[in-house]
């Protein structure tokens, strides 16, 4: 494998008393000389097609992955200030980004007999799922290449104001907009999993998907006294993206404050609420087809992603600090709890009565950590720092078994529509607890020489537990627990040989273990498994690297 990465930046900058601006432009370019990536299956020495027969990884001899493109990045900001009075200012900042990217475009597979062209089984999976072409064949693919560009806009506009000594206030307007000029391709269907060919009734063409926010905030701060200040923020977010539900608001409510009920000790408390809705669905665009004049959804719309089902968030925060002489001892909590639910206008059936209504996906989701780190001089010339986190993650999911073989309503036909019944639902809490510890040691022997040493260990375990279960899914059991754990050694030292001139050197370290579900059976509650997992997905591994470098100031 063989990857070179060329990056620049240049910056720019005027500094007046009354006004102040800036520019600055990066450029990175990424050029990989492996584009795609093949191996060997171990389940097969000869290609094959079976018709009816459908475990997936069964057919082909190899498996094929495309690997990163090349892509190049141009970024471009622009800031700036100007006094308006002796307690006003105006701030201000532009960017430009663009980014593109372009690889040479695989075939649909590397499986010969997926092919509609060909003998006796390849014609049968021609008549059966529409194939009518050398799905392996490069002059089937839709184009040679694959073309992505993504141009981004970013203006901020920030006023402040401090009327008082003790007040001071901001508004803000930032926007952030997103624009997809990448090549837009139509493909008739795609291989699933080299094994067999899956075709569209129509072909598909995909929305290239854009968005933008607009947001607008207004923040004070004032200082009661000495040892007490607060800060209060309120904003609203209106969103716009290419997606099923395609615009939408969110109002947020920051508050805050900070305590100092002694000279070398600092509390910071924070509380926020804030709720997204969505306006509805863009009917226009979701995917249906027509079955006896009657419009149906082909996928469920319950099956919200959470970044644009409506949300209801409260958040938590506290931060104590303590700097008894050379030492520093920071603790801090937070919490985060998000709530989904669908939003008005939004049809979660398809305007069928037969499909559950209800929301399907992650229904919530809540983040809770503490930490503790603390440094401090163990001599005149060492230094030493210690920290622990412990981060606890729970989700509660909704999901239905699905079954296409006939349409929704009982009837023969091929409108196998996203069947999400009540007897099929099943709701299961997933927990994740990781802890974090790690400790470093600095020491400065001389002043033109610093060393440094650091371990860290992670440790994380997960769990997946059915909570409720419909009436076709009464023998599904949890999930195994996975473990996983990681251990980092890292070790450097520098050395500054003149006053423009350093020299330094590094090595890492690092071990994962990891003991997953898996690597066993999973339990099926229906019918034969459908999973071929060919290799462990997660593999305990050693590494090691070794860097050395040099700095050089003109």
């Amino acid at each position: 494998m063989e990857e070179d990465t060329t990056s620049g930046t240049l910056g720019l900058q005027l500094v007046k008393r009354n006004y102040q601006l800036q520019f600055d432009y990066t450029f990175e370019d990424f050029s990989n000389s492996l584009y795609d990536l093949t191996w060997d299956n171990p389940k097969r020495t000869t290609p094959q097609y079976t018709g009816t027969h459908y475990v997936n990884g069964d057919g082909s001899t190899q498996g094929q992955m495309a690997m990163a493109p090349d892509n190049k990045a141009h970024m471009m900001k622009v800031e700036g200030g100007v006094n308006l009075g002796r307690t006003t200012r105006l701030g201000f900042e532009g960017g430009y980004q663009r980014w593109s990217s372009f690889n040479p475009m695989m075939p649909y597979t590397n499986n010969p007999y997926i092919n509609g062209l060909a003998g006796a089984p390849a014609a049968a999976q021609a008549n059966t799922h529409g194939l009518t072409f050398d799905a392996s064949s490069l002059d089937s693919r839709p184009d040679p290449n694959v073309q992505g560009l993504i141009e981004v806009y970013t203006y901020m506009a920030k006023l402040t104001s401090r009327p008082f000594d003790w007040l001071r206030g901001s508004l803000i307007h930032e926007a952030y907009i997103m624009e997809n000029g990448s090549k837009k391709y139509t493909v008739p269907g795609w291989a699933v999993f080299d094994q067999n060919w899956h075709a569209e009734t129509t072909p598909i063409n995909p929305t290239l998907e854009q968005f933008r926010d607009d947001k607008t905030s207004v923040k004070t701060e004032y200082d009661f006294a000495s040892w007490l200040s607060g800060n209060t923020s309120v904003s609203r977010k209106y969103m716009k993206k290419t997606r099923a539900v395609d615009k939408g608001v969110e109002y947020e409510v920051n508050q805050g404050f900070t305590i100092k009920p002694a000279k070398n000790l600092w509390v910071n408390l924070g509380y926020l609420v804030s709720g997204r809705r969505a306006n509805g669905w863009d009917y226009q665009h979701y995917p249906k087809t027509v079955s006896g004049g009657v419009v149906y959804f082909n996928e469920s719309p319950g099956l919200m992603r959470p970044d644009v089902a409506d949300r209801n968030r409260q958040q938590g925060r506290v931060q104590v600090q303590w700097m008894p002489g050379d030492a520093t001892v920071n603790l801090s909590a937070r919490m985060t709890d998000d709530k989904y639910r669908g939003g008005k206008n939004q049809d979660l059936t398809g305007g069928r009565p037969e499909i559950y209504p209800d929301l399907f996906g992650v229904l919530s989701d809540r983040h809770q950590s503490v930490g503790l780190d603390t440094s401090f001089a163990v001599t005149k010339n060492v230094d030493a720092d210690f920290f622990y986190e412990y981060d606890f993650h729970r989700q509660f999911v909704r999901s239905s078994q699905t079954d296409t073989r006939t349409n929704i309503f009982g009837a023969g036909g091929t409108d196998r529509l996203m069947a999400q019944r009540v007897q099929d639902r099943w709701d299961a809490r997933f927990t994740e607890h990781t802890n974090v510890i790690g400790c470093g040691v600095t020491h400065r022997p001389t002043d033109k020489m610093k060393n440094n040493i650091g371990v860290d260990l992670t440790f994380t375990r997960s769990n997946g537990d059915p909570m409720t279960l419909g009436s076709r899914n009464s023998t599904m059991t949890p999930l195994e627990t996975s473990r996983r754990v990681r251990q980092t050694l890292k070790a450097g030292s520098q050395y500054k040989f003149t006053k423009n001139l350093t020299l330094a050197a590094n090595y890492v370290f690092d071990r994962y273990q990891a003991n997953d579900f898996a690597y066993t059976d999973i339990p099926t509650v229906m019918g034969t498994s459908s999973m071929f997992l060919g290799a462990d997905p997660i593999k305990t591994y050693l590494f090691h690297s070794l860097g050395m470098s040099m700095s050089y100031k003109f």
